[in-house]
């Protein structure tokens, strides 16, 4: 452990923001906020929100999140994204003392296994604009590490009037505000807007979508219950009687129950079937594209309703935009090696000049291939690429030691078929025969001497017919000489092939 961290070992290891059975911080005393709810509450409860007091927009963003299936599917997708991707833990550097720094991170933090709770719990932030963990260290042995790392309810919390953005720990029925203990505390406060990060929080403007879809399927509901179903209507006769005005009124009454009903036959009962399918389309359009406007809200996208949408772009629908993934994971990590891998680090070694980094690598859009491809041209060159980030764009973690692993096979050489066979004309299959002939240094291509001399003749003439009456000077200046050579050589060359390929 680290000097001067003993005196506080006690605060380290207890609890801190435990619940309790009377005060402000119980686990059970919050009254329904969306039963009733209409604008001018709603408008209330914001407005308190914005002015620090944030108690009942707490627990409506809790129950909007219980009551509207569609904003708890997509809000679940967006956490869930953060959730589903695999964290690791990257070195300060390629130092002993960062590595055993960088190993024991990854056994005491990430290894635990309530760590993929922890995540999920955090990014709650998401829709309330924050979230608090109480952590619970182990101070039995060295290293001192997390024994429990408990989620706290964000009512238990709040921010001080001065800046807005100084979370404090409510005591005394929230009369008292308690600054954080350090090292006690992961506060997740994700930047979805500038400004205070209580009104940060997708609830806040989802707040008015629910209450515009909670009066809409309201209103659908009474439509469908009083006009959804088929007017019975009973007819009698002048003489009917009493007894058969009742008799008949019971029939009609429950007919929808019963499916069948007896009466005189001097009475007749008519089934008009509704004609309300136009309006009830008003209330299911109304629903789906306050569906839609959620959508966006949280995913940064929607499927379009224009005509033509296919089936791809239904299937991009539920996914989470990539910018605003990698942001909730960067988000994420700051706040996770801010409150969690740095004082781990401090009270086990001390503060270091440089610390070991939490990285929560997303999934990249860019083609991995051609990336590896870059890297392979590349790194012959003198470029120097770091292993783990390497590892990180492909969502690969460090091997341990012992771990088995995949390596690059050692080199074979080809073994000689006989002693006169040259390895490298083994090897190369490509090589023709004509072209090793050709390799002899004092090859030169007939064709070019000839060129030459029809060159030098055609810059003597002035038209055609000169340079054809003068054709036959070319003689005096070809080197016949060599031109015998030339064609002796490929002469040789020529019987030398045809004697190959007739043995073969």
């Amino acid at each position: 452990m680290a000097d001067g961290d003993k005196t506080k070992k006690k605060d380290l290891k207890n609890e801190v923001a435990a619940a309790q059975t009377i005060g402000v911080r119980q686990a059970i005393q919050w009254p329904d906020i969306t039963s009733g709810l209409d604008p001018v509450r709603l408008a209330e409860i914001l407005r308190a929100a914005r002015e620090g007091k944030a108690d009942e927009y707490l627990t409506l963003a809790e129950e909007i999140e219980e009551r509207d299936l569609h904003y708890r599917s997509v809000l679940s997708t967006r956490k869930q994204a953060v959730e589903g991707l695999v964290p690791t833990i990257i070195p300060a550097s390629e130092e002993k003392k960062d590595l055993d720094l960088a190993k024991a991170v990854e056994t005491d933090i990430l290894g635990r296994d309530d760590f993929p709770d922890l995540i999920k719990d955090a990014l709650d932030a998401l829709g309330k604009g924050y979230s608090v963990h109480e952590i619970l260290w182990n101070t039995k042995r060295t290293p001192w590490k997390p024994d429990r790392i408990l989620f706290r309810d964000p009512r238990w919390f709040e921010y001080d009037e001065l800046t807005g953005k100084k979370l404090h720990m409510k005591e005394d029925y929230g009369t008292t505000l308690i600054p954080l203990a350090e090292r006690k505390f992961i506060v997740h406060e994700p930047h979805l807007k500038t400004g205070l990060p209580i009104r940060g929080g997708l609830a806040l403007p989802m707040a008015l979508y629910f209450l515009i879809k909670y009066y809409d399927i309201t209103a659908w509901t009474a439509f469908i219950d009083r006009y959804g179903l088929p007017i019975r209507v009973g007819k009698y006769g002048r003489n009917a009687s009493d007894k058969d005005i009742t008799t008949l009124k019971s029939a009609i009454a429950h007919l929808g129950e019963d499916v069948g009903a007896v009466i005189p036959d001097s009475m007749l009962i008519d089934i008009i079937e509704s004609k309300t399918s136009g309006k009830i389309e008003l209330y299911k359009e109304m629903a789906d594209w306050v569906d839609k406007q959620v959508s966006k809200l949280v995913l940064g996208q929607t499927m379009t309703a224009d005509d033509g949408s296919s089936r791809s772009q239904a299937e991009v629908h539920d996914d989470v935009r990539q910018d605003i993934l990698e942001a909730d994971a960067r988000q994420l990590e700051k706040t996770l090696n801010r409150d969690l891998i740095r004082p781990y680090i401090d009270l086990n070694w001390g503060p270091q000049e440089k610390y070991p980094r939490l990285r929560i690598p997303c999934p990249d859009t860019d083609d991995i291939t051609a990336w590896v491809d870059n890297i392979e041209k590349l790194v012959p060159l003198g470029l120097t690429v770091k292993a783990d980030e390497v590892r990180s764009k492909l969502g690969l973690s460090r091997p341990d030691e012992g771990d088995e692993i995949l390596q690059q096979a050692p080199a074979t050489v080809p073994a000689e078929k006989d002693m006169g066979t040259a390895l490298n004309a083994e090897q190369d299959k490509d090589i023709s025969e004509l072209d090793l002939l050709q390799e002899d240094s004092d090859y030169s291509e007939l064709s070019d001497d000839i060129l030459k001399a029809v060159n030098k003749l055609a810059g003597k003439c002035s038209t055609l017919e000169e340079f054809r009456d003068r054709l036959p000077e070319l003689l005096s200046l070809w080197d016949m000489e060599k031109a015998a050579d030339i064609l002796t050589l490929e002469t040789w060359k020529a019987r030398a092939l045809g004697d190959a390929d007739f043995a073969d």
